[in-house]
This record gives C-alpha cells, sequence and structure tokens, in this order.
C-alpha cells in the first residue's frame, strides 16, 4: 500500500460513520489525530482520584494502561507524544 492510500484510511473511518471532509476539518481543529502529549493524559494513569486513593482511571482499557504507562513514564516527559489509537494503520505500521 501507497503512502497516499495510507493517509486516506482515517478519513474513510470518517465517512464510514457519515462524516464528509469539512466535518474531519472542523473536528480536527487544534487536535493531532490519533496522538497526544504526555501531560493531557498522564494524571489518567497515575493520579486519578477516586474513592479508593489515586490510581489509574477505571474508564481506561486496562490492557491499555501498561502500554500507556511504558510511554508515559510517571516521572518521564510530559511533552512526549504518544499514538493513543493502535488500530488505525499508519506509514509505519504493517498492513495485514
Amino acid at each position: 500500500m501507497t503512502l497516499a492510500a495510507c493517509d486516506a484510511i482515517p478519513l474513510l473511518r470518517f465517512v464510514d460513520k457519515g462524516l464528509n471532509d469539512q466535518d474531519l476539518v472542523s473536528l480536527v481543529g487544534s487536535h493531532t489525530i490519533g496522538t497526544s502529549v504526555c501531560q493531557f493524559f498522564k494524571d489518567r494513569l497515575y493520579n486519578f482520584n477516586t474513592t479508593t486513593g489515586n490510581g489509574v482511571d477505571p474508564s481506561i482499557d486496562p490492557a491499555f494502561i501498561p502500554q500507556l504507562q511504558a510511554l508515559c513514564p510517571q516521572n518521564g516527559d510530559a511533552s512526549w507524544r504518544v499514538a493513543l489509537d493502535t488500530s488505525t494503520p499508519t506509514p509505519s505500521t504493517p498492513l495485514s
């Protein structure tokens, strides 16, 4: 698959949901599709306030927690950008 074809896959997912390219531009705004910097979710990995004390946000998939914690260590660089969408292929992700 070519790089251009890989770039089209996220747009096709929007089309599948009944959205068009104008919707995509509106939603993207100041966001980066599928990635975030650690500072925006790190507290949900280590310091989420629950009734049982500080810990992991229970709404995050428990299978995804170790991967996120490895990418965003508690005392690591909060500006590190990580992929949050593990299912969308990227140009460096082989397609099966």
